[in-house]
């Protein structure tokens, strides 16, 4: 009995290998190429859209977070009504799926006279309906942006994949391998639309431009599958292939604007300072940023370099956010790079994360350092650097420079490379992938890669951060090196800490005898650091003081991503004063972290004078209090 149903197998099994194949039909090739293809150009639109709005609506886990789900509810919206429509209509299917492509790139085409607009009405709208007290308001006006861009064209994007499925109707032997080829070539049209956009189009094209193109995809399928169902009427083909070449003349000739100026105006930061929602006040406003002189869409940002000459500024403008100047950021740019470096002991390979306008870089080289590494994600920035050629030393011209092109917290994690510091300048935390850079493990793995006695220096911004959120970050980078120094760069705006999982002080004779070096002088001087003084009157806290400023309380980590999601809250708040008047209650003074050698032949009571005099220039009350009465002491000894 078991050798006969052995046999049976056998010779069933045998029967099956000799039935032939069934071919595909026209239809259920139409309807496999159909989703093929909104799976492409679904996914090209995405992360074009995606890039557009990140400059209206701004770059946080919230913003991506709207994108997303408008996206995601057109998809769903557009099956669910195509699903339900299959099931009552007897219109031919093949018309069906190619008359909803054609529908899907003349919307998504109509989207790009939307864009120009898009920082105008976002502006009109936050002016009308935000307060500071009712923040929340403002998701409601990126989820109206966001539909009102995406919402057309994702529906009928979304109604192609079940009139597809429906083409592919045939034997019901094959009903589950041609639904599973369906499944697949919608998957795989995604991930090279995804591919394609990002890495190859906007770079090469431009994010219009890369929208067009899928238009037109989706329109030259329309075109392809009249004339194929019209094989057998000439007159048809020939009505319907000059119909829809017009079509695709029309995207050519009538085709949008893209405004760089106004596109990267960053108005979800900046529209609150613009006086009116008259349209002259907004372009007023846009023009004050001077003229643009550099304009690239990368892979990763879009970047954009103005000048204005009346004031002499230079801005480095990435995804429309002012993130390097010649001007008002270079105390901070400078001050950087020279703070960890005079505390370093003998430093001789240095990196920095984030090259932006290559003044920290350049400020780094002008110590005697063997090698240095930048690490840049995006490589637009660096052609925008040059652009700053005038204050920032050229440095990719300096043969001991190395330049990644990579992320940081990669590039961290594979490397063996060891430094003597790391300074790491990246963008405000409340940018999501940005923030990841403040978190524990991120200070951790920046922790591994520094040699003994290494030092890390993290940039932090105190405008548009909560006092906690700024508490956080603080308590965060102690948490992984229990030794900090907390310096102000620029009042009311920047801060630099210098951290170690060793004790470090301020070397008087050492940091004298570096800022004497005449290149190291020149380059201080430029930011109003004439001598060591200035340079040590930026200094606001030791390790003790920075442990009672931040608290206890909870920490940064790549769990919980706490700054990610609580930092974008507060990009509205003018929290200056609040976290300047909390880190001058603080202050600590510089004397207890002060080595001042005296067989160095210095005059301990002029240092004081000079100390005294820097601090009150900064006005470091409670800092200059304290030196004060050194001073006294020190003369009455």
């Amino acid at each position: 009995m078991i050798q006969k149903l052995q046999n049976h197998k056998v010779r069933s099994a045998q029967s099956e290998k000799h039935v032939k194949r069934e071919p595909y039909s026209k239809f259920q090739i139409l309807g496999l190429t159909a989703m093929a293809l909104a799976g492409l150009t679904s996914m090209i639109y995405e992360i074009a859209w995606t890039r557009t709005l990140s400059l209206v609506i701004g770059s946080s886990v919230y913003a991506f977070t709207i994108i997303l789900a408008a996206f995601l509810t057109g998809i769903a919206l557009g099956s669910f009504i195509s699903a339900r429509w299959i099931a009552a209509s007897r219109h031919p299917l093949n018309i069906v799926i190619l008359l909803l492509h054609l529908m899907v790139g003349l919307s998504a085409f109509a989207t790009t006279y939307l864009f120009n607009q898009l920082p105008y009405l976002f502006t009109v709208l936050f002016k009308a309906h935000v307060q500071y007290e009712h923040i929340s308001r403002l998701y409601k006006i990126h989820f109206l942006i966001a539909f009102l861009v995406m919402l057309p064209a994702t529906i009928f994007s979304g109604a192609v994949f079940p009139v597809g499925l429906a083409c592919l109707q045939g034997s019901s032997s094959r009903i589950g391998s041609l639904v599973g080829r369906g499944y697949a070539v919608n998957t795989l049209g995604g991930i090279i639309g995804a591919l394609a956009a990002g890495w190859l189009f906007i770079p090469a094209i431009g994010i219009l431009n890369t929208v067009c193109l899928a238009a037109a995809v989706n329109i030259c399928f329309f075109i392809a599958g009249t004339v194929m169902l019209s094989s057998g009427n000439r007159s048809v083909r020939i009505i319907s292939t000059t119909l829809c070449l017009s079509i695709l003349s029309l995207l050519v000739y009538f085709h949008p604007s893209w405004n760089r100026r106004q596109m990267s105006s960053g108005m979800y930061l900046s529209a609150q300072y613009v006086l009116n929602t008259d349209k002259h006040s907004f372009q007023e406003y846009i023009e004050r940023s001077g003229e643009p002189v550099f304009y690239e869409e990368g892979r990763t940002a879009t970047v954009m370099v103005t000048q204005d000459t009346a004031a002499e500024n230079t801005l480095l403008i990435i995804n429309g956010k002012v993130d390097a100047s010649s001007t008002y950021d270079m105390p901070m740019q400078v001050i950087s790079a020279h703070l960890p470096l005079f505390m370093a002991d003998h430093p001789d390979s240095i990196l920095v994360i984030g090259f932006a306008s290559g003044v920290t870089v350049g400020s780094v080289l002008q110590h005697p350092v063997a090698h240095m590494t930048a690490v840049e994600i995006e490589r637009a920035v660096l052609e925008a650097s040059r652009y700053f050629n005038d204050v920032n030393h050229r440095p990719l011209g300096d043969p001991r420079l190395t330049v990644i092109e990579n992320d940081a917290r990669n590039f961290l994690s594979v490397t063996d490379q060891k430094f003597d510091v790391i300074i790491s300048e990246p963008p405000n935390p409340w940018i999501t992938g940005v923030s990841n850079l403040f978190t524990r493990e991120f200070f951790t793995i920046g922790k591994e890669r520094l040699k003994k006695k290494g030092l890390y220096c993290q940039w932090v911004q105190i405008y548009q951060m909560s006092l906690e959120n700024l508490k956080t970050i603080i308590r965060t980078f102690q948490s992984v090196f229990p030794y900090v120094f907390l310096f102000e760069t620029i009042e009311y705006t920047d801060l630099i800490l210098v951290g170690s999982d060793m004790p470090f002080d301020i070397d008087y004779a050492c940091w004298k005898a570096l800022i004497d070096q005449p290149t190291i002088q020149r380059d201080l001087e430029r930011v109003n650091i004439h001598n060591v003084s200035d340079l040590i009157a930026t200094f606001r806290m030791g390790s003790g003081s920075v442990r009672n400023f931040s608290g206890f309380g909870v920490i940064n980590t790549d769990d919980n991503a706490y700054i990610e999601f609580s930092a974008p809250k507060s990009i509205y708040l003018y929290t200056r004063k609040i976290n300047y008047k909390a880190i001058r209650e603080n202050t600590d003074c510089v004397l207890d972290y002060l080595i001042i050698n005296q067989q160095s032949g210095l005059n301990k009571k002029d240092i004081l004078s000079q100390l005294l005099y820097a601090f009150l220039r900064r006005k470091s009350n409670k800092s200059a209090v304290c030196i004060r009465e050194a001073q006294v002491m020190n003369e009455s000894q």
